[in-house]
């Protein structure tokens, strides 16, 4: 089996720029003759990984990439400086290189998404002529054992992204269940972007990880009644393991060949992420949606990051504001700064159990805030009219205890409400305004007329309780 990722005119541009060969196009080029690998010496293989591979990529994601070489280490990050114009590259410690990419990305809309170009040697003694026959060069494990802990991280990435590109095809073959993951995975990661729990320098998930997640579920025949239709299983058995979160402060998420490619995750992000098995059985439990599920959510998108941060201000009782204002005239130390924001802001939500609005809500280069959402009130839970003064009075001990350059910073904690945190930093201020609300069902429409639109369509067939086996006419 063999990696076939979607094809993706920035990874074919720095290919021809790195003369490596692209995993589809050595593929087709095996299939048709075109390509004879065994004379592309030196060899190197540029491999797609994660949700790249496996073609469900977001446009504003980052793309990982592997590239397999028979070159050197100093030999092979001297050919990218020399392809990308990068003077004085120095080889990086982990094998491991951004490179910016605009693509998809929109001005204005946050940090452009990166290509991570990751480097790993290819086995020695292979042979190029096998590559006609569809094959990934593994190593024995013998060779694996003289591998590097990077070169071998970058390994398993590729034999993840084949095991999931292999899965693939074998699913495509078996009712629909590749439609019925990445339907699902599509659904959780609008959700998971709208409530901001796709922030891995912040302790949240990472894509791939969630991917995982939602995949490892979808495999896992053990947790829901097998009466059940195959998409009331998927959600029974999504929201089973979402609420079983609750009480775990770790999150596992496997794959073929790393054990847990979550271990980042907070246990205040854990107790965040048990929220998002409610959207695939409200999702799932909605008539006539077997086949075409990913045409569906095509058309058709649920949820907002301003609806997210909506929810997020009225989830607690108290909250924290971490302001950073840095003062430091030097250049430098105000970046080294900046990057330990995340690491400083994770210190704190652990101190107090509190969850991040990873997004911060002002953000200056010179000053930064965040929000933290207090876990300590449960439903239910009248705090006292002491908790407030006391919190804040700790505060400036927590603040004591942060490991920062006081001279070229200043970090403060300060105790909010969510309606104080409300009025201060509104919704529309801090996220893009909401689309148009998809909650309310369009009427049936009368005799001999039509629907608006084919968005009033979708809307009425997902949430309409009388469109069962019914057929409608979609125009003007």
């Amino acid at each position: 089996m063999a990696i076939l990722a979607p094809r993706e005119d920035t990874i074919d541009g720095l290919a021809l720029r790195l003369r490596a060969l692209y995993v589809p196009d050595l593929l087709l080029a095996a299939q048709y003759g075109v390509i004879q690998p065994q004379r592309c010496r030196p060899l190197r293989l540029l491999f797609a990984t994660g949700t790249c591979a496996a073609g469900l990529r977001s446009p504003h994601e980052d793309i990982h990439l592997v590239c397999m070489t028979e070159d050197n280490r100093h030999t092979f990050w001297q050919i990218v400086a020399e392809a990308f114009d990068i003077e004085a590259l120095q080889t990086p410690a982990d094998d491991v290189l951004a490179l910016p990419s605009r693509r998809g990305w929109i001005e204005g809309h946050g940090i452009p998404p990166c290509i991570y170009l990751c480097r790993c040697s290819v086995p020695s003694g292979f042979d190029p002529s096998t590559l006609s026959r569809v094959k990934i060069p593994f190593y024995s494990p013998q060779q694996q054992q003289v591998l590097s802990q990077n070169e071998q991280r970058h390994l398993a990435m590729i034999i993840d992204a084949d095991g999931m590109t292999s899965s693939r095809f074998a699913l495509n073959r078996r009712e629909d269940e590749w439609i019925l993951f990445s339907a699902a995975y599509l659904l959780v990661l609008e959700q998971a972007q709208s409530e901001r729990l796709l922030a891995p320098a912040f302790g949240f998930l990472d894509h791939e990880a969630l991917m995982w997640m939602v995949y490892n579920v979808t495999r896992d025949s053990s947790i829901a009644p097998l009466y059940l239709a195959a998409t009331e299983r998927l959600a029974y058995a999504f929201w089973y393991k979402c609420a079983m979160l609750e009480s775990f402060t770790q999150l596992e998420v496997h794959t073929p060949t790393r054990t847990n490619i979550a271990s980042h995750v907070t246990p205040q992000a854990v107790q965040s992420l048990s929220k998002l098995g409610k959207c695939v059985v409200q999702y799932y439990s909605r008539k006539n949606l077997a086949t075409e599920l990913t045409s569906i959510l095509a058309l058709f998108k649920g949820f907002a990051p301003i609806d997210g941060y909506r929810r997020f201000i009225h989830s607690a009782k108290e909250y924290v504001l971490i302001e950073f204002e840095l003062w430091s005239p030097n250049g430098p130390a105000r970046r080294q700064m900046q990057q330990q924001i995340p690491d400083l802001v994770k210190a704190v939500a652990t101190q107090l159990n509190a969850r991040v609005w990873p997004k911060p809500l002002e953000s200056t280069p010179e000053r930064s805030v965040f929000a933290l959402a207090l876990f300590d009130h449960r439903e239910g839970y009248a705090p006292s009219k002491q908790a407030l003064p006391y919190r804040t009075r700790s505060y400036h001990y927590l603040e004591s205890l942060l490991p920062y350059d006081r001279t070229g910073a200043v970090i403060s904690l300060t105790a909010q409400t969510g309606q104080h945190l409300q009025a201060k930093y509104p919704p529309e201020q801090v996220e893009q305004p909401a689309p148009p609300t998809h909650n309310v069902v369009p009427k049936l429409p009368a005799p001999g007329q039509r629907f608006r639109d084919a968005r009033s369509a979708m809307e009425f067939l997902l949430y309409g309780s009388m469109h069962a086996n019914t057929e409608y006419e979609v125009g003007s």
